[in-house]
């Protein structure tokens, strides 16, 4: 595909932006002698490689980059007209897929937000519970040898 739908062509560019895919520096239509950056034709490198649909099942959803996601958010998502998987569909149901894969990122990212900070405080009162049953267990131990001794007597 020489020139994609701005559909297509937006939803691979935000691809890129996730996956860590830059842009490849080509030669501008109206003037030759200057180069342009293109994520399409970044685009187009990127679904030809074998581990493509791997890379995105393996995304590392848990730590995507904050600077990443405020990218995606203002520069993809925000364009409603142009970035939605319904107008999307029209163009390419592949992109339409990727485009729900970007949405749902975004939604997961959302929540992971309000999320990590509880997962954060349960860890450290679940380490608390650890340390305190630890010397728990040493005073019960201290007071059985005590108990002990005290029916020695």
């Amino acid at each position: 595909m020489l020139k994609p739908p701005d559909t297509v062509r937006l939803v691979m560019e935000a691809v890129c932006v996730l996956c860590g895919v830059l842009a490849i520096a080509i030669p501008n239509p109206t003037n030759p002698k200057e180069r342009i950056m293109s994520y399409w034709e970044a685009s187009k490198k990127f679904l030809s490689e074998k581990d493509f649909l791997l890379r995105l099942i393996h995304y590392d959803k848990e730590n995507i980059k904050e600077e990443v996601m405020k990218r995606i958010r203002d520069k993809y998502i925000s364009q409603t007209t142009i970035f939605n998987v319904k107008r999307v569909e029209k163009a390419s149901s592949a992109a339409k897929g990727l485009c729900e894969w970007i949405l749902a990122l975004d939604d997961y990212e959302k929540v992971l937000r309000v999320v990590r900070p509880k997962q954060q405080r349960y860890n450290e009162s679940k380490q608390d519970v650890d340390r305190l049953q630890a010397s728990l267990r040493k005073t019960r131990d201290e007071l059985e040898l005590l108990n002990n001794e005290i029916q020695k007597l």
